[in-house]
This record gives structure tokens, C-alpha cells and sequence, in this order.
């Protein structure tokens, strides 16, 4: 049994998105599973073959994930985020949610919030013509196959995350991320079948299809955008008034200890947080403020810096003991 190179690489793709978010993961799987194992084009023998190889080719990425889980909670099963909140689960009933409880209505209600947020944000057209051209290859009978695998994957996310306590809304409906490519790509199927029609000439249509299209891409140009770079500055509370402060204060060979105000809030640190080198050689590392008690432990180990303590509007210098 020979599997193609195709399959390994789209399973190790998969197992990345499974390292990534799960549910999103599991969703896509199972939809791709079936498109693979319905496809009465393809011998069995060959659809078997091909999900062998896209299983094969996704553990490398789930032993990493199985290992970075039993390396942060000691045990491969169970993840970081269940351990920061107990009740951030996928499912039904009591315990699920920040509210205690999540249900059918509740996640229908939250994803008419996200499809209302995606027809908003996808390309920034004017909201009820966003998935206008998407359809327009299903409304005229002009839809193949690939489109229908492509409207799958949409309405396979859409429906996986009704599962999902969490409305997901930042930039968008964050969790409809993947879905992206697949309305991209039907988008421009819709304005291609727009132009190929022949009601008053090929031509003509085209003409229209290109005007239909620039004139979107202008609206969001001149409409969207402006109000948008507007409405994410200093978006959820992060900007750069901490990173200024620790950038006139000259430091060099610096650990500074960010402290969380109000205490909890995930703000203060994630306004500084990108400026760490990933191998933490840069010449400031910022760090989370987690007490006095593990400050010092990592003082201890970077014993060559300086340590500082950065509020929201004050950085203090703090000894080996602080």
C-alpha cells in the first residue's frame, strides 16, 4: 500500500491545526474524512490509502502536542487552558462556561452573533452583499464539486462551534479563521460565474462583474478601513504606553516584571510581551509580575540583569530581594 506524499503533507497540516485549536481540528478532519471516504470517483482501496496517509502524517504534530501538555500539566491529556479555567470546555450542561451552563440555544444565539461579526469584517463590504458572491455559484446551478467541498468547510465550523461556550469575538469572529480561505476562494467563483453569464453579453457581463467588484473594494477602501483603524487603536486595552516608558528609561541587561491592574487582567503584559525575543536574548525580557516569591526565582537565574518592577505608569527598580 503506497500513500502519497499529498496525503502525509495535508496530515501533518491537519495535526498542526489540531495543535492550534482542537475543536477546529476534530471539525475539519471529520468534514475532510467524509468528502475522502464518499468519493465514489476513487476506488476504496485508494480512499483507505489516502486516510492512512493523512492520519500518518498528522502524529508527529500530536506527539508534540501530547508531550508540550504533559510538560506544562503533567499529563498528556489535559490541557493548559482547562487548568487556567476549569470550565473552558467543549459540550453541553452545567459546569461549561463562564456562566455555568451552555446549551443548544445559547450556542445558536452566539453563532448568529458571529455570522453577523463575519458579514461585518470579512472584506469589509457593505453587510447583507459579504457572502452575496459566495452564493451566487449555488443560486445559478453553476456550483461543482469543489465548490461544495469549499461551502462544507464554512458550514462544518460554523456548525462545530455551537459545541463552544465562547462567542470568540476579537478581529472578527476569530473562530471562523479557517473558513476564510474557502470564502475567499467562493467569492471568486461567484464574481467568475457572474461574468461568464450571457444575459446581455459576455462582455457586458464581465464589464459588470468587474465594475460590481471594484466598486466593494472601494467602499472598503473609503468606508470600512478608515472606521476600523479607528476602532482598534488600543484595542481591548493594549497600546504602547508601558513600552515607551521602559524604551525612555535607556535600559540595557534588563528582567522587568509587569504588574497585572486591575490584578487578573491579561492587558499590562500582553502590551509588552511581543518585544521578548523568543530565545529571550534581547536586552530587556519582560515578564509576568507573579509575586515575590517566584520574581526572586527568576531573578536567580538571570542574576546579570537588573530587575524592575513596570506599572501602568511608573518603572521602579527592585532589589535581589524585592
Amino acid at each position: 500500500m503506497r500513500v502519497a506524499p499529498s496525503a502525509l503533507a495535508l496530515g501533518f497540516l491537519l495535526g498542526a491545526i489540531l495543535c492550534t485549536r482542537q475543536l477546529t481540528g476534530v471539525a475539519l478532519a471529520g468534514c475532510l474524512g467524509l468528502w475522502i471516504i464518499l468519493n465514489p470517483a476513487v476506488s476504496l482501496r485508494e480512499r483507505l490509502t489516502t486516510v492512512v496517509g493523512i492520519g500518518a502524517g498528522s502524529v508527529p504534530a500530536l506527539l508534540l502536542l501530547l508531550y508540550f501538555q504533559q510538560a506544562t500539566t503533567g499529563s498528556m491529556f489535559v490541557s493548559p487552558q482547562s487548568l487556567w479555567w476549569s470550565y473552558d470546555t467543549i459540550g453541553f450542561g452545567a459546569g461549561v462556561g463562564a456562566d455555568g451552563w451552555h446549551d443548544p440555544a445559547m450556542g445558536l444565539h452566539d453563532t448568529w452573533d458571529r455570522l453577523t461579526e463575519l458579514q461585518r469584517h470579512l472584506f469589509g463590504w457593505p453587510f447583507y452583499l459579504t457572502l452575496a458572491p459566495a452564493m451566487i455559484p449555488f443560486i445559478m446551478g453553476r456550483a461543482t464539486r469543489r465548490d461544495y467541498w469549499l461551502l462544507s468547510i464554512t458550514v462544518t465550523l460554523v456548525l462545530a462551534y455551537v459545541l463552544y461556550w465562547n462567542r470568540g469575538m476579537a478581529y472578527g469572529p476569530r473562530y471562523y479563521y479557517e473558513a476564510l480561505g474557502p470564502l475567499c476562494l467562493l467569492s471568486i467563483r461567484g464574481f467568475q460565474v457572474l461574468a461568464s453569464l450571457t444575459v446581455v453579453s459576455a462582455r457586458g457581463s464581465a464589464l459588470y462583474a468587474g465594475v460590481a467588484l471594484v466598486a466593494l473594494v472601494a467602499f472598503n477602501v473609503s468606508m470600512y478601513l478608515p472606521q476600523q483603524v479607528g476602532e482598534f487603536r488600543g484595542y481591548l486595552g493594549v497600546n504602547g504606553r508601558r513600552a515607551t516608558l521602559v524604551r525612555d528609561a535607556g535600559i540595557d541587561r534588563g528582567l522587568v516584571f509587569v504588574r497585572d491592574e486591575p490584578r487578573g487582567s491579561w492587558q499590562p503584559y500582553a502590551s509588552v510581551f511581543w518585544l521578548n525575543s523568543p530565545w529571550l536574548d534581547n536586552s530587556i525580557i519582560f515578564a509576568k509580575d507573579r509575586g515575590p516569591e517566584e520574581n526572586r526565582r527568576l531573578q536567580a537565574a538571570m542574576p546579570e540583569r537588573q530587575s524592575y518592577l513596570l506599572t501602568q505608569s511608573a518603572l521602579t527598580p527592585l532589589s535581589d530581594r524585592s
